[in-house]
């Protein structure tokens, strides 16, 4: 990615700009602005290198375009756009509403080759404009991207990008993410409307009693009108759903002080705190808490399991091969009967199956449903079909929350493809392991002629190729060097001296 532009720069867009820039991303940010003024502000601040009038001319041989204005304004701006937009280009969003946008900009581009791939970063400010831009408001925010198979070969650099701005990625399905965000985000800020607008008085007179506790509950009240009308129109059903919920309980704690039925106030009081400990319990960060995150990522055959065997026997830490966890879903659906190209299938028997994990021998093993594949799981049938698997994103975030999961059980070293990119990007210690095609072949020839009799160098580099291929193309965390990561070439180093290299580095301050 060489070039970004950003059709908007209030808080959001200015925001992208800022965290480039301070993460050092080398790439031209390009921006468009209705005013001149803003634009102005955009190159002084140094929000963007380059600035435009035209939105056409903006986007014109960019990579990714972001839309930084209001949902219902971004389907006519990308008409706008169109003519600059070249084939390779990913147009994304910073919206709060994804399912209605995702209509209305697929059609708009339909034709093109240009894919859109709706984002919705979890984070913001009752502030807004460039002059309320901060480069850190990304940082450590979550950030759902929503696709579709039919995007999926480009959703990759979305993700990509998200967390190169310190961003978690999430991903979901837009209608999905429409209701959950219905529930935590656009109901709760309509009811901190209504809670302002039914504070009934003289505001001289409330103004002293004013505390904390309103202040912290109705903040949000103080966002942009035009915002949140355009937020509430993309998405009213879910919205309307979720305050006919809250209607009910608003009245079940009326009727109930109306009846004097404290003991039921103070139960429903209880279940409040309990639930608001239970949905805003903050995730540990293994920089802080003193688990120690070794990620070592690279293609098939280039000596992670060796390697990461032997770092964390060193280190006293627990062994995870995040691709097993990959080929154990595999091997699952082909049990069930299921065809692993389908994703519905595949989906349908993840939901329904029971994973448990457990340490053996200072390594993190699992079962399904009670069973343990065992070696099934490097079988010919799971090896072939493992890929098809992994590139959905269901299985992915199901995979990767259980692997950040594992933080509480100690120090971990950590196997796979996307390891110190997506599942622990905060981490010091990312290794990135690479071979030469031809040794790759060789070695896992080697392994397989233990137990299949029939493989060849030919056949293996040949099955290396593709899968190298549908990993670095996949849509989600696709095989690549996470930023920071030492890349270390084993083609000429023996698995020992690859190990004593990567102790050596973690052992650093």
């Amino acid at each position: 990615m060489s070039s970004v532009t950003l059709l908007g720069v209030g808080l959001m867009g200015a925001s992208i700009g800022l965290a480039l820039k301070s993460a050092g991303v080398s790439v031209t940010v390009r921006a468009y602005a209705r005013r001149k003024e803003t634009r102005d502000a955009a190159l002084a601040n140094g929000i963007a290198d380059e600035v435009f009038a035209d939105p056409a001319e903006a986007v014109r041989g960019a990579d990714l375009v972001v839309a930084c204005v209001p949902v219902r304004a971004i389907p006519a701006l990308i008409e706008a756009a169109k003519p600059g937009l070249g084939k390779e280009a990913v147009v994304t969003d910073v919206g709060s509403t994804k399912a209605w946008l995702a209509n209305e900009v697929r059609t708009v581009l339909a034709g093109t080759g240009v894919h859109f791939v709706g984002s919705h970063p979890m984070c913001g400010s009752e502030k807004t404009g460039h002059e309320a831009a901060r480069p850190d408001l990304y940082r450590d925010a979550v950030c759902i991207v929503c696709s579709d198979p039919a995007t999926r070969a480009s959703a990759w650099r979305i993700t990509r990008f998200w967390t190169r701005l310190g961003a978690r990625v999430v991903e979901m399905d837009a209608q999905k993410h429409d209701e959950l965000a219905a529930a935590t985000s656009h109901t709760p800020h309509l009811a901190a409307t209504a809670l302002v607008c039914a504070t009934k008085g003289d505001p001289e007179a409330l103004r002293d009693l004013i505390g904390p506790g309103f202040r912290d509950t109705t903040r949000v009240a103080a966002g942009s009108p035009e915002v949140w009308r355009d937020i509430v129109e993309s998405n009213a059903p879910a919205i309307l759903k979720g305050l006919r919920t809250l209607q009910k309980e608003v009245k079940k704690l009326a009727d109930d002080l109306e009846d004097e039925k404290f003991d039921a106030v103070q139960k429903r009081l209880a279940l409040g705190a309990e639930r608001r400990q239970t949905l805003c319990a903050c995730k540990p960060k293994p920089q802080n808490s003193g688990v120690r995150v070794v990620a070592i990522d690279g293609p098939s055959a280039s000596g992670k399991s060796t390697v990461a065997k032997g770092v964390a026997r060193a280190l006293g830490a627990l062994y995870v091969d995040s691709g097993a966890m990959y080929r154990g879903m595999t091997w699952k659906v082909l049990r069930a009967g299921g065809d692993p190209e389908n994703e519905d299938q595949v989906r349908e028997i993840m939901r329904e199956a029971k994973w448990s994990f457990e340490t053996v021998d200072g390594a993190v093993r699992f079962q399904i449903d009670g069973e343990d594949p065992g070696e099934e799981i490097r079988g010919e049938a799971v090896r072939d079909k493992v890929s098809y698997v992994a590139r959905i994103p269901e299985v992915r975030t199901f995979i990767v929350d259980r692997i950040r999961g594992m933080r509480g059980m100690g120090s971990l070293v950590v196997e796979g493809r996307d390891i110190g990119s997506v599942v622990f990007p905060e981490t010091r210690w990312k290794f990135y392991l690479d071979a030469d095609p031809a040794e790759r072949a060789r070695r896992r020839n080697a392994e397989l002629l233990a137990t299949e009799s029939d493989s060849s160098e030919a056949s293996v580099l040949a099955n290396l190729t593709k899968r190298d291929h549908l990993d670095s193309t996949r849509k989600t965390a696709p095989l690549q060097i996470a930023p920071g990561a030492k890349v270390i070439d084993t083609t000429h180093l023996t698995l020992e001296e690859v190990v004593e290299e990567i102790l050596g580095m973690v052992a650093q301050p």
